[in-house]
């Protein structure tokens, strides 16, 4: 006890912890100015979502492109947008409208394979949409990241209606993740090919693209082609998903040839 009462030429207490009410302000006020990394900053409470009403398909690649590292939302006010090429989401995009008709998006380059290319750690949210994709011509209307990139991004439909899709809604790129799918209340109408396909991981190593995929409270109707393909292969146990979930949908005149309705593997 008398060596810990004047250790290192400084009198300490012989008792555990700190007693001294000053010692303690002293230390607080320190911790958040000098300790941890220089670099880290604390994380914003609030960060300002800008929402960009959309009239051309100019206003909508403008507004992307523009708030690229931002929360945005497209308010999507016309009937018709056409783009001359792919689409490119690199932040927090939410697309909606306000109208109760079909908005129909033309992109007729049909060597493209894809229109809305979802990069990683980014996010898609549809919501309280009609849209018709009839005039869509490439190989897949959504697709993750087609880099490789290990970041995880995310998908959402929200109370939407899409109708005439006649190549693949959504497709999962090869080493691509997803941290969620999530569709709900939503209806597919008329049209052919698979709506939701993530088989492109066939190469018997357990990866799979997507950690949690829902789909609830949704109508497909009058559609030719697979509802869901969802593959994971191979034997790895280290890894428990994905988490698949259909529940409460309706499904109406839909039929395919080769596959079932639903394939899970």
């Amino acid at each position: 006890q008398s060596v810990s009462r004047n250790r290192l030429s400084s009198p300490l207490s012989d008792k555990p912890g700190i007693n001294n009410i000053d010692s303690i302000s002293n230390y607080s006020s320190q911790i958040s100015s000098q300790a941890g990394p220089s670099y880290h900053k604390p994380l914003a409470k609030y960060e300002e979502r800008f929402i960009i009403e959309c009239k051309t398909s100019a206003d909508i690649l403008s507004a992307i492109n523009k708030y690229h590292d931002k929360k945005l939302t497209l308010l999507l006010v016309s009937h018709s947008y056409q783009f001359d090429d792919p689409l490119s989401i690199n932040s927090n995009l939410t697309i909606t409208s306000n109208t109760q008709s079909p908005i129909q998006l033309l992109f007729f380059t049909n060597t493209a394979p894809h229109f809305l290319l979802v990069k990683a750690g980014s996010s898609l949210t549809f919501k309280n949409i009609y849209l018709n994709l009839e005039q869509i011509k490439s190989k897949s209307f959504i697709t993750t990241d087609t880099s490789e990139n290990p970041n995880h991004s995310s998908i959402v439909l929200s109370n939407c209606q899409v109708e005439k899709v006649n190549i693949s809604f959504f497709n999962a790129a090869l080493s691509s993740v997803c941290d969620s799918i999530i569709v709900q209340n939503c209806r597919f109408l008329e049209g052919n090919g698979t709506v939701f396909n993530l088989q492109e991981e066939i190469d018997n190593k357990g990866y799979y693209n997507v950690e949690k995929f829902s789909i609830t409270n949704c109508t497909f109707n009058n559609r030719q082609g697979a509802l869901v393909s969802l593959l994971r292969s191979g034997k790895d146990e280290s890894t428990l998903g994905p988490r698949f979930l259909f529940a409460n949908n309706q499904i109406k005149n839909c039929t395919s040839d080769n596959t079932p309705l639903l394939s899970l593997r």
